[in-house]
């Protein structure tokens, strides 16, 4: 029977960490986007998204319906999408999360 070096796996999780430089990268592209987003989507994205707030915790901050929020948000991820599957389409690699893009 051999004796794990790294019972806890820690090895593993320090290198599937994303590097500084990559997590500047992928804020870059997020701002990005937001920019292309309508002040409302962008409020919505933001908060439902990015901050983790409910449905019904958001309507409540913009103080408009839960069903005003759905459609704000679906069409901001839908935007997104669009945006992010326009770089790839442009020939920009999409950046893997926690790793590294060198090839």
């Amino acid at each position: 029977m051999a004796i794990n070096s790294d019972p806890a796996g820690i090895e593993d999780l320090v290198l599937s960490q994303p590097s500084a430089e990559s997590i500047s990268n992928i804020w870059l592209d997020v701002n990005a986007c937001l920019e292309k987003l309508s002040p409302k989507e962008k409020q919505v994205f933001v908060l439902r998204d990015l901050e983790g707030l409910s449905i019904k915790e958001t309507a409540a901050v913009l103080k408009t319906s839960s069903i005003s929020v759905r459609v704000n948000l679906s069409s901001a991820r839908r935007k997104i999408r669009q945006l992010i599957s326009g770089q790839e389409a442009a020939g920009k690699p999409r950046r893997k999360l926690g790793g590294n893009n060198e090839m």
